[in-house]
């Protein structure tokens, strides 16, 4: 499995040690997301491609919309250049 370093993780979350997994799965699995989704938007959840879209925006809100917000799934551009992530901190409400 690919080992993604990713800084400002709360490894100490569940959140945040799933979304981790997920990023790590896609890097593992982009050959075959090359595939068939190459130049497409898509959202990955549980190790597979719950939806693509060439829109971005248009995805992560059907997505959101169906799964809800506070689900841990990676959204990624497919493309055979890896492309830097960035994690935005979320706001806790315990």
């Amino acid at each position: 499995m690919a080992k993604i370093d990713i800084m400002y993780v709360d490894s100490s979350k569940e959140y945040d040690r799933q979304w981790v997994q997920e990023v790590e799965t896609f890097e593992d699995k982009r050959p075959e997301l090359l595939e068939k989704y190459e130049g497409k938007y898509v959202a990955f959840y549980q190790g597979e491609v719950i939806d693509a879209d060439e829109d971005d925006k248009e995805l992560f809100l059907r997505v959101c919309e169906k799964y809800g917000w506070n689900t841990p799934i990676y959204f990624q551009w497919v493309r055979r250049e890896g492309i830097p992530t960035v994690v935005v901190p979320g706001i806790d409400i315990d």
